[in-house]
């Protein structure tokens, strides 16, 4: 007779410890399932706020492209006209004051100045168009970057 008491006893010892290891087991998987929701909805923020630098990147690949099918798009650009003119009445000033205003090597300056401001411009521009792709990509490595390490915490917690 103690031998089943013993046993009873032993299999209500069993089931109660079972019964606290899975409801441990479900609070754990609760918690998981809140950092995993937590998680994902951090990344999800994080990754909106890249969208903007994303497009940004997009649309100055497109601006470069466009910049080396037609170079001379450049004279289109934000200040151009008014950095040329200036440049010119410059020399023309200099030049009308040493009584050489319409001498072969004042036109000479001019030409050489146009070209030279011109290839500045151009390249400028290049450079400003390939810092916002270079801005657009970086957003995009940090969007798979956030992404795996995501993933990386999905398989921890087996969702």
């Amino acid at each position: 007779m103690a031998t089943a008491a013993v046993m009873a006893y032993s299999a209500y010892s069993s089931k109660r410890a079972g019964d606290k290891q899975a409801k441990a087991g479900r609070k754990s998987a609760a918690i998981q399932e809140r950092k995993w929701e937590y998680g994902k909805g951090a990344v999800e923020a994080f990754q909106e706020k890249l969208t903007p630098y994303e497009e940004a990147g997009g649309e100055s690949l497109q601006a470069y492209r466009d910049l080396l099918e037609d170079p001379s798009s450049v004279k289109d650009t934000p200040g151009y006209a008014f950095g040329l003119s200036e440049g010119r009445r410059a020399i023309e000033q200099g030049a009308s004051a040493r009584g050489t205003l319409f001498s072969g090597q004042t036109m000479k300056r001019l030409m050489e100045y146009g070209s030279d401001y011109f290839s500045q411009q151009y390249d400028k521009a290049l450079n400003r168009r390939k810092q916002m792709i270079d801005v657009g990509q970086s957003a995009l490595g940090m969007r798979g970057q956030s992404s795996v390490a995501l993933m990386g915490g999905a398989t921890q917690v087996g969702a």
